[in-house]
């Protein structure tokens, strides 16, 4: 299908008895010297095609097409276009619904840009390197490709979180285990370390060491029977519980990760809905794009003001991808803070329940950092039902960092009292014995099966990020490919209209750190930089049409 006419009237240049102008079989070309109505003709056409020329760059007040369209001396814009397929001929209208047979041809070249005016031409040499992305963007045919982009995205945060989820519970298993045995934070975890430090306190009780863990229940008979002859009170059971709940108290420290988690998260939700603009949901502006590509409207539905079409499509465009950042940034900060909030309200429940046994078995009070710990944990628990902000959650990650960072001086005392309630050094190496072999078949079985989860989502994790920066350096790549081909036949036209001026050295590139930006360097006289440095107005004009 082609356009074989266009008749046209009292329309810019055009006055009302013009003829109408044919284009052949091989299209026209039309020269002449100033205000004859060369342009004329492309505003008909595209009057007819699009409902609005591209003759505007911007909508000003007097400055527009309903304005500067009629022709001066004229009494009624009018213009339409005849196309040609298969033999029969079709006529197309300004403002009115196409024939059925060229509906298509006609909604495909609503959409096309295929108009090049010079304001166009100096924009593009002008513009910031995104806006000129956002330029070339359609032309590079990526909309496919970046939505499985994005959704690999999505996938690989979604991924980092749990790993850092996973990592964060690993780590509360661990310390447990840590405690219960008495390592330092140097001291690796393992079965060997482990076993080690049991036989060290079943040597000190005088009793048969351990094999291995298979043999653990015998040893745990031997440690109960010397227990059992023993005459216990009361008081040393108490004692004894209290520093086994000391020993597996979990840390505030392990939940920094999650928290500075959450910090970022709300930090990038807050750049997000800062750029966003005016509040307004997806589906709105979902609907309103549809209804203006539908209806080609030349005047706003709502206010009734004269509209740039392209320019507001783009403008929706954008608001609907802002908005849809928006929401994805809001669900990164529910699912991070629900992360959060569990080991939180599981640490909050466990320093509460010993801070009261403490006060319950020992007349001396507690350290102040246990009472500060447990209400900085109420006020994380409250704060993740959705009212944390930013600031808010900046303000935890510096107090986490101040909060318990050990527990051996609460069981050091606890120990000071079990010897001095009559239990004795024998009976607290039997009892920690006792503890240990019972952290060895709870709480160590539990850390081998969260360190598998860990490790088994930061494989996940590294397995994703890798397919997104795949994913995102072959889009590159393959842009940078496309904008090499673009520019070396622009430098081929440049140098055929400047010949001999060895200036046609253009080159549009992305850059590695930047997503969506496109920049353009030219060489002048073997300097590299931006055409607007150096290069006259023509040879910019020419530059943009190259």
């Amino acid at each position: 299908m082609k356009i074989t006419a266009l008749r046209a009237n009292s329309l810019r240049g055009i006055p009302a008895d013009w003829p109408e102008v044919e284009f052949g079989e091989k299209g026209l070309v039309v020269y002449g010297p100033n205000g004859v109505g060369k342009s004329s003709l492309i505003d008909a056409l595209e009057f007819v095609l699009t409902g609005k020329p591209t003759l505007y760059s911007a909508n000003r007040a007097g400055v527009n097409w309903q304005t500067g369209g009629p022709h001066v001396a004229g009494s009624g814009m009018a213009a339409s276009i005849i196309l040609r397929a298969d033999g029969q001929d079709h006529q197309v209208v300004a403002a009115s619904t196409p024939p059925v047979a060229a509906s298509g041809w006609c909604m495909q070249a609503q959409t096309a840009g295929f108009v090049l005016r010079r304001h166009m031409l100096l924009a593009f040499i002008e513009a910031q390197p995104k806006p000129r992305y956002e330029r070339l963007e359609p032309f590079l045919n990526l909309q496919e490709y970046l939505k499985v982009e994005s959704a690999l995205a999505a996938k690989a945060k979604a991924a980092a979180d749990d790993a850092t989820a996973k990592e964060a519970a690993h780590r509360r298993e661990e310390q447990r285990v840590r405690g219960t045995f008495g390592f330092a934070p140097e001291v690796a975890v393992t079965e060997a370390t482990l076993l080690a430090a049991l036989n060290e306190v079943l040597a000190r009780a005088g009793l048969a060491l351990a094999d291995s863990f298979q043999t653990l229940s015998v040893t745990a008979e031997a440690v109960a029977a010397q227990l059992g002859t023993n005459a216990v009170d009361e008081r040393l059971v108490k004692l004894h519980a209290l520093k086994g709940k000391a020993q597996t108290l979990g840390l505030a420290s392990n939940l920094k990760p999650l928290m500075e988690g959450v910090q970022n998260a709300l930090s990038e939700l807050e750049r997000e809905v800062g750029g966003r603009g005016a509040v307004l949901i997806t589906e709105l502006l979902t609907k309103g794009r549809d209804i203006i590509v539908t209806t080609q409207p030349d005047d706003c539905p709502l206010c009734e003001q004269a509209i740039e079409r392209d320019v507001l499509m783009a403008r929706l465009n954008e608001r609907i991808a802002a908005d849809e950042r928006v929401t994805a940034a809001k669900a990164a900060v529910a699912a991070r803070l629900e992360a959060l909030s569990e080991p939180t309200k599981e640490l909050s429940r466990e320093m509460r329940s010993f801070m009261k046994d403490w006060e319950a078995t020992l007349s001396s009070p507690l350290p102040p950092i246990y009472g500060q710990t447990e209400a900085l944990l109420d006020a994380i628990c409250e704060n993740t039902k959705g009212a944390m902000t930013r600031d808010t959650a900046a303000d935890f990650v510096v107090r986490l960092s101040a909060a318990v960072a050990s527990h051996g001086e609460v069981i050091t005392a606890i120990d000071d009292a079990i010897v001095r309630a009559g239990g004795g050094e024998h009976r607290k190496d039997l009892s920690d014995a006792k503890l240990m072999i019972d952290g060895l078949k709870t709480d160590w079985v539990r850390c081998l099966k969260a360190k598998d989860e860990m490790e088994a989502a930061r494989s996940m994790s590294a397995i994703l990020a890798r397919l997104h920066g795949h994913a995102t350096s072959a889009r590159k790549e393959t842009v940078q490919a496309l904008l090499d081909e673009v520019a070396g036949i622009a430098n081929r036209f440049y140098e055929v209209i400047h010949p001999d001026e060895q200036i046609a050295k253009s080159k549009l590139f992305v850059k590695a750190n930047e997503d969506g930006s496109v920049n353009i360097e030219t060489e002048f006289y073997g300097r590299s930089a931006p055409p607007m440095l150096y290069y006259s107005e023509s040879h910019l004009d020419t530059l943009g049409l190259c």
